[in-house]
C-alpha cells in the first residue's frame, strides 16, 4: 500500500506556488519542520537549479522565464512518484523530497529530470538545462539532508552545469555499503547521458 505524502495535507491547507502549481516555501518550510515520512526511512532530497536563469532572464524577458519555470515544474511532477513532493524553494529553484528512497534511486530519479528537462522542445529551443544536488539521510534529519543536498548544488556547479552532484555523505555511505570503504570525494560531479 502506497501512501501520498503529496495529497495529505498537514496543520490545514497546502501552500501552493502560483506561477508552477507546485508547493511553495512555506510549504517548505512547514514540512521541514513537522516531517513528511512517518515510516523514519531513508528520504533523499534533490535541489534542482535553472542554469545560468539571470542570462536568461537578461535574454528573454521575465514572461518567458515564468514559462520556463512552470515547464520545469511540470517536467519535475511528471517524473517523480506520487509520494516524492515537489517545492518551488527559491526563485529558479526547486527542491524535491523522496521519501523511502536510496541513494542509487535518487540518482536515477535526478537524472531522469534532467535529461528530460532537454527533451522538452521549448526549453531545448532555449538552451535551458539544469543542475541538481542529492543527498539521502534520515526522515528524522530532513533538515541536515536538504542542506547537505544544497550545498553538493552549490559546490557541484564550480565544476561544471546540466549535471547531477550527489552530496559526500550521501557518497560514502554508498560506497561503503557496496564496498566496505568510505569514500574520498566531498561531491561526485559527472555529466549524465
Amino acid at each position: 500500500m502506497a501512501l501520498s505524502f503529496r495529497r495529505r495535507p498537514k496543520g490545514g491547507e497546502r501552500q501552493i506556488d502560483r506561477l508552477t502549481g507546485v508547493l511553495d516555501r512555506r510549504q517548505f518550510d512547514r514540512d521541514l519542520a513537522t516531517g513528511i515520512d512517518p515510516t523514519e526511512g531513508p528520504t533523499a532530497s534533490l535541489w534542482i537549479d535553472v542554469d545560468h536563469f539571470a542570462n536568461h532572464v537578461r535574454r528573454h524577458g521575465a514572461g518567458t522565464t515564468d514559462a520556463v519555470l512552470e515547464r520545469i515544474s511540470w517536467v519535475v511532477m511528471a517524473t517523480v512518484r506520487s509520494t516524492d513532493i515537489v517545492y518551488r524553494a527559491r526563485h529558479s529553484t526547486f527542491c524535491v523530497l523522496l521519501p523511502a528512497t536510496t541513494d542509487d534511486a535518487a540518482w536515477k530519479v535526478a537524472s531522469r529530470i534532467r535529461r528530460n528537462v532537454e527533451r522538452i522542445p521549448e526549453l531545448a529551443d532555449a538552451e535551458v538545462t539544469v543542475s541538481i544536488g542529492l543527498a539521502v539521510g534520515a526522515s528524522h534529519d530532513l533538515a541536515t539532508t536538504v542542506e547537505r543536498a544544497d550545498r553538493a548544488l552549490v559546490a557541484g556547479t564550480a565544476h561544471g552545469r546540466n549535471q547531477v552532484f550527489r552530496d559526500g555523505a550521501s557518497e560514502r555511505s554508498r560506497r561503503r555499503a557496496r564496498r566496505g570503504r568510505p569514500g574520498a570525494h566531498a561531491v561526485e560531479h559527472a555529466p549524465v547521458t
